[in-house]
């Protein structure tokens, strides 16, 4: 992989896309005022699947911390308009990989010390990613292990990075969006920058084994402290069945609604229960076994749950577990969720998506994720009808990354075409809470 480190070039490519992303806005505006409503709105939208489309081409050639921010934007669907989101979703390809020589020299200078605990790496990465990549090996002791390596300077590279990133997002958020910016990507930020302290996932991980200690259809692999460090994280090794093949037919129905009844369950706990998200839901963060059990990786990006979240989103629930719509937009201006001054979000733009959940929600007969194959055209739909009054709806900074969290986890469902009583599973976690 050809990571460009220097800081001046990279600066050098973001501020130029945050220059012609900006000048398409301003440009735009300006030729807006000779356009008629309907002509502008046209206008509108193409100018940003445009300007989208061309931060996407520079994110995904600088990698680190560029593409990663991409990664995230591309399951936010709340966020930005469905039509963005899909087009950032083309970053969620696997990254190439660095050469081993320059990662196990990464590895030597991390662990010092700790390196004679190794008695051997595979030089073949098993994955790689936006930020590092990983390595199987096997320590002294006989155990086999998992290395995830982050990739020399990317911390650096990143931190260079983000004045630029914000500036160029920033101006894609201002083309459907008169919100205020920068709460958002602060948040951004926060979680990216936790994602470059392997010392703080590893607290992560403990913190998530104590917490499902009691619950055995979760597997967390533990971390070796003894091979671990701020830039290096070793962790048991524990297999199982990819998502590729776990979406394949190789394996029966009835397994695949396991697995996603697992997930479904672990989602609505983590909110309302434990109010810990594991907020990178992308599915190859997930692996099956034959018995039901699903694996979980992957816990440098995780969200508490403030109690303000918590109680909207329980009271939201509640509204449609009791087919009480006209209660949800005063939830959501508890949540901070409102157009304008304070106003609440028209019914019927809510309606749509509540009725989404409502029919997820059915008693009988169980729903099946995935059986509207035209949900995401549905959505990218509702997207573009709404997106002219939807410039001034504020978006708390703290349900982000549980919005990404929902929206992922449910397509993650449709891809096993999962089937559940989901229904009683909210209940458990929720009614009454």
């Amino acid at each position: 992989m050809s990571l460009l480190t220097k800081p001046y070039q990279r600066a050098l490519k973001l501020g130029s896309l945050a220059g012609r992303v900006g000048a398409s806005v301003v440009g735009n505006r300006t030729i807006n005022l000779f356009r008629s409503k309907d002509s502008k709105e046209t206008h509108k939208a193409n100018n940003l699947i445009k300007n989208a489309r061309r931060a996407v081409k520079t994110l995904g050639s600088l990698k680190g911390g560029a593409m990663k921010v991409g990664q995230m934007l591309s399951l936010h669907d709340g966020l930005f308009p469905p039509e963005i989101t899909k087009i950032f979703s083309s970053l969620q390809k696997e990254a190439p990989s660095v050469p081993f020589d320059e990662m196990h020299e990464q590895i030597q200078n991390e662990l010092g010390d700790k390196y004679k605990n190794f008695a051997s790496i595979h030089p073949e990465p098993y994955a790689a990613a936006s930020i590092g990549q990983v390595h199987l090996g096997e320590l002294k002791d006989g155990r086999k292990v998992v290395i995830k390596v982050q990739y020399p300077k990317i911390d650096k590279v990143i931190r260079a990075d983000l004045k630029n990133l914000k500036n160029v997002l920033g101006h894609l958020f201002a083309m459907f969006s008169s919100i205020e910016w920068d709460p958002i990507w602060e948040e951004l930020k926060a979680r990216l920058l936790e994602e470059l302290d392997y010392s703080l996932e590893a607290k992560n991980i403990h913190k998530m084994k104590k917490l499902h200690e009691n619950i055995p259809e979760i597997i967390i692999p533990g971390v070796i402290k003894e091979a671990s460090s701020s830039r290096i994280l070793t962790m048991e090794r524990v297999d199982g069945i990819s998502p590729k093949m776990a979406c394949t037919d190789i394996y029966p129905q009835y397994l695949k609604d396991q697995w996603g009844q697992v997930i479904f369950e672990n989602l609505i706990r983590s909110i309302f229960k434990h109010r810990l998200v594991h907020a990178d839901p992308n599915l190859g963060n997930f692996a099956f076994q034959t018995d039901g059990k699903v694996i979980l990786y992957d816990f440098g990006c995780m969200k508490q749950v403030p109690d303000y979240i918590h109680t909207g989103l329980s009271s939201m629930a509640n509204a449609v577990l009791e087919d009480k719509l006209e209660n949800i937009p005063y939830h959501l201006i508890n949540m901070g969720m409102y157009k304008g001054d304070h106003q609440p979000i028209p019914l019927d733009m809510i309606e749509p998506y509540y009725n989404m959940f409502k029919e997820a929600f059915r008693s009988e007969p169980e729903y099946v994720f995935g059986e509207d194959q035209k949900f995401y055209q549905k959505l990218i739909e509702l997207g573009r009808t709404n997106l002219p009054r939807s410039s001034d709806i504020s978006v708390p900074k703290d349900i982000i990354f549980i919005d990404r969290t929902v929206v992922g986890t449910i397509g993650n469902l449709r891809k096993l075409f999962a089937r559940g009583s989901w229904r009683k599973m909210v209940e458990k976690y929720v009614a009454n809470n």
